[in-house]
């Protein structure tokens, strides 16, 4: 069954193949550990955070 994806998040409309994908996008949801230090955006991902930075150069 290739394209199922049977674990949907009920914060958005977002669907998955596996639950531990699931599981970690609802963490986009909730938890965001990097703050930009030149305004209030915070991120789930560092990788985001550092490309979010660019917008302030």
């Amino acid at each position: 069954c290739l394209g199922v994806k049977p674990y949907a998040c009920t914060m958005c409309d977002m669907r998955f193949i596996q639950r531990y994908q699931l599981e970690r996008h609802s963490l986009t949801h909730t938890v965001k550990p990097y703050a930009c230090t030149m305004c209030d955006k915070r991120f789930f991902q560092r990788y985001h955070l550092a490309r979010h930075s660019l917008t302030h150069m």
